[in-house]
């Protein structure tokens, strides 16, 4: 190039390279600040002027208004480019080239050609403007990447960068961005830093970061995103944070990181660090792997008619921390893994007529608190689950009326608390649960309850055996005989044998309630004469009674002798005795024949005693085999 074609102002870049001094052109008016693509090519390829010694090249332009297209594609850059506050006609090429160094400030440009760039040191677009799409996939950036303050305006995609390696930190802090950021695939050494930042992608991919290695943290604090930030097969050493952060994608998926590996964790709501986090759409982490712990604490997830958060079979290698958390929309959790602490307490789960918590077959290291005001419109469903530590409703409300509120069928758990604050609108469905403490609230049990083969150690308050059996009267499946023998195996274990008398001659009534008449006359008998072998004492009553009426009777009237007997031998007693009980002889019944007034005495006392005899024997031996 013709050095006296320069411009005054390309002549003040040309003069300036050399020494690497800042060339600042904003003082001039517009006409005046133009420098040609094509100059600043020439300075970065090779054309050198007069260097002092010891200095070190470097184009520093400010305020320069780069006309014809910055062509630098295949390019190789031994120097640093520096253009601050510049305006550029032509989206700059830097396809495929070799830089050393390279910063647009401030710049404003139609887009941005850089596909497979390699950058020896860092790469600076902060607070520029682009008006088009900038393209950086394949690019490879030893330094960080320093996208703060931008505004990307693309018409679908406003950032491409699939594949990127970026060997630091890659920077968005504050960008605004309208269309899509793509990043699929990208690898980058340090932290990926987004706070702050705002995407519009109009109900799209916004954020797509799908099988990402991010070597620290994922910052983004405070983002506004519309449309899906994706993280599927992510991987991440540090936590995933994005407190204060708003996801909007009604109808879709706000956030996606199905399969991914967040060794940090995931922080989805810290209202003490600026505010809530909040989603309209689907949070999806269906077998994702979160180290540390899922924060959720404070968060609004909304998603009607769907499952809000749907975590299922993801593994969880710490606590889940959802306090105060709301939903529109259930949880889902089922198949999943949690080691640490599951905390629920205060949260409002809502998806009436569906499952606003489900955690089927759900393992459960520690405890799981559903307490201090949790709220649930729609079915809690924890059926198959495994729980470590405590499962607590202390001072929790269930709501689902005309359905099934909560269904724990072959959960197992060392202590489960059912204290609600008030009675849960719906049926309770504890079938087959394996409890070792069970404790609840008498003031407070559901209007309807499924128990049949749920069983227990001990159970606290210890009410009197009447007052347990109003809560089994409640079973919607009616009599089931197992629930009686449940309890009454907790009372013996606790010394009240009496009570437990009581349960089972309560099991005894419900099952000959529903039998043919014949069998409930038979079992009318057994109520009456020794309470179906848990009275003993009635047939003794009886017995008492029977003996002593014939005695009094014979006595007034004695029987008269058989043969050789003398009259003077006969005892009223022991002939009432030997009359009334068939398996005892006493010789007087052999002896003694009654008199007529008295014949249908002695056949009665015979029958009661058959009837004595029989009932006890059969109630003695079920009462043996029950217990």
């Amino acid at each position: 190039m013709d050095f006296s074609e320069l411009t005054a102002a390309e002549r003040k870049v040309w003069e300036a390279f050399s020494t690497g001094a800042l060339v600042d052109l904003r003082e001039l008016e517009a006409g005046q600040r133009e420098v040609r693509g094509a100059v600043v090519a020439a300075l970065a390829l090779g054309a050198r002027p007069d260097r002092e010694l010891g200095a070190i090249p470097a184009l520093n332009v400010a305020g320069a208004r780069v006309t014809g297209q910055l062509q630098l594609g295949f390019a190789s850059v031994e120097h640093p480019l520096m253009l601050q506050d510049c305006d550029f006609d032509q989206a700059p090429d830097l396809y495929w080239a070799r830089l050393d160094f390279l910063r647009f400030v401030g710049c404003r440009m139609p887009g941005l050609r850089a596909s497979h760039v390699q950058v020896a040191r860092h790469l600076q677009l902060s607070s520029s403007v682009f008006t088009g799409e900038v393209r950086m996939s394949g690019a490879k950036i030893a330094g960080g990447l320093l996208l703060d303050q931008v505004e990307l305006h693309g018409p679908d995609k406003a950032l491409v960068a699939e594949r990127l390696e970026v060997g630091g930190d890659l920077v968005m802090q504050g960008a605004k961005v309208t269309g899509g950021l793509r990043f699929f695939k990208s690898t980058i050494g340090g932290n990926l830093s987004l706070d702050d930042l705002t995407v519009a992608g109009e109900g799209g991919l916004a954020l797509g970061a799908d099988s990402v290695t991010v070597a620290g943290a994922v910052f983004c604090r405070r983002a506004r995103i519309t449309g899906e930030l994706s993280l599927r097969h992510a991987r991440t050493g540090g936590a995933v944070t994005l407190s204060a952060s708003e996801l909007s994608n009604p109808g879709g998926v706000a956030m996606r990181a199905d399969r991914a590996d967040l060794e940090g964790g995931l922080w989805l709501g810290v209202p003490s660090q600026g505010g809530s986090f909040r989603a309209q759409g689907q949070i999806r982490l269906v077998s994702a792997h979160v180290g540390r712990g899922l924060t959720l604490a404070g968060a609004t997830l909304e998603n009607p008619g769907g499952y809000a958060l749907l975590a299922s079979a993801a593994v969880i290698d710490g606590g889940l921390d959802a306090m105060g958390l709301h939903t529109t929309g259930g949880v889902n959790l089922s198949d999943s893994t949690i080691s640490g602490l599951i905390r629920l307490d205060g949260a409002h789960l809502s998806h009436p007529g569906g499952e606003a918590l489900k955690a089927t077959r759900l393992t459960a290291n520690s405890a799981l608190h559903c307490a201090g005001g949790f709220r649930a419109d729609g079915l809690v469903w924890l059926s198959g689950s495994t729980i470590g530590g405590v499962l607590t409703f202390h001072d929790a409300i269930l709501s689902a009326p005309g359905q099934t509120a909560l269904r724990t069928r072959r959960l197992r758990v060392p202590e489960l608390v059912l204290r609600w604050r008030e009675a849960p609108q719906g049926l309770v469905d504890l079938r087959f649960a394996q409890v070792e403490v069970l404790r609840d609230d008498p003031v407070t049990w559901p209007a309807e309850i499924r128990l049949d083969g749920m069983t227990y150690e001990s159970v606290e308050p210890i009410l009197d055996a009447p007052r347990r059996l109003r809560l089994l009267e409640r079973d919607h499946d009616g009599y089931r005989p197992q629930p009686y023998e449940q309890l009454a195996a907790v009372c013996r274990r606790l010394g009240n044998d009496d009570d437990a008398r009581t349960v089972l001659l309560a099991r005894q009534r419900k099952r000959m309630a529903g039998r043919a008449f014949a069998v409930r006359l038979w079992g009318l008998l057994q109520e009456v004469t020794v309470g179906y072998g848990y009275r003993p004492m009635r047939a003794a009553i009886w017995l008492v009674l029977a003996l002593s009426i014939g005695s009094f009777e014979f006595s007034r009237h004695p029987p008269t002798p058989v043969g050789a007997v003398k009259a003077s031998s006969f005892e009223p007693i022991a002939y009432t005795a030997d009359v009334l009980l068939p398996l005892i002889d006493l010789g007087q019944e052999k002896s003694f024949e009654p008199q007529e007034v008295n014949r249908w005495l002695t056949y009665t006392l015979v029958a009661v005693g058959w009837i004595l005899v029989t009932t006890v024997a059969a109630g003695v031996a079920r009462s043996v085999r029950r217990d």
